[in-house]
């Protein structure tokens, strides 16, 4: 349709340089985009309203509007599907996806795993940080207190607050659950029933 440029106000297909943005409320011929219309869509060079409405991103908060995040600019990271951000910080969506294309509010939230204190997160647990808290889907470097569970013979294992009911005992060099002390070890094959923990010797672990 027509557009309207200044500064005779003659009807144009195409708006011309200065006024090189369409207000897209009046159909305006415009140099900077301002009034209601302050964001900049520089692809067709409109003038909108806002990015999001327009299925836009807005590029940190400059008011510049686009398709997808550039992952190769500075503002590479999707966030919360409403901007394009050049980190992923704050309480909110502190988390980078492990595509490294946008900020995520967790990293359970995509199916992930926080790569230990780090805020990327990971799809395997594996590296420095090999084992997962199952409360928490946290890669850890160790089980520390909890109980480690070997779900998986190929993986490193799991973190439990508490050993499942089919494996009931606890080895005491690791911490790891077991069906019966002579399972795994032929030497933690003593049997401490106060705590079911599976020991070296009555006397000592």
């Amino acid at each position: 349709s027509n557009k309207v440029l200044p500064p005779l106000n003659i009807c144009v297909n195409t708006c011309e340089y200065p006024y090189v943005y369409v207000d897209t409320d009046a159909n305006f011929c415009v140099q900077i985009c301002n009034r209601n219309y302050k964001y900049t869509f520089n692809e067709d060079m409109t003038c909108l309203s806002d990015c999001n409405s327009n299925n836009l991103y807005e590029i940190g908060d400059s008011k510049q509007c686009i398709r997808v995040c550039n992952i190769h600019s500075d503002h590479p990271y999707k966030y919360d599907n409403k901007k394009c951000v050049s980190s992923c910080n704050g309480s909110t969506f502190p988390f980078y996806s492990y595509d490294k294309t946008q900020c995520v509010v967790s990293c359970s939230s995509i199916g992930g795993y926080a790569y230990g204190n780090t805020n990327e997160c990971v799809d395997k647990c594996q590296g420095t940080y090999p084992f997962v808290i199952k409360d928490t889907d946290q890669c850890v470097s160790n089980c520390g207190s909890l109980k480690l569970v070997i779900e998986d013979t190929n993986e490193p294992g799991v973190c439990y607050n508490e050993c499942p009911i089919t494996l009931p005992f606890i080895l005491s060099y690791n911490n790891q659950c077991v069906s019966s002390c002579t399972s795994v070890s032929t030497l933690y094959t003593y049997i401490n029933m106060v705590n079911n923990t599976c020991m070296l010797s009555c006397s000592k672990d």
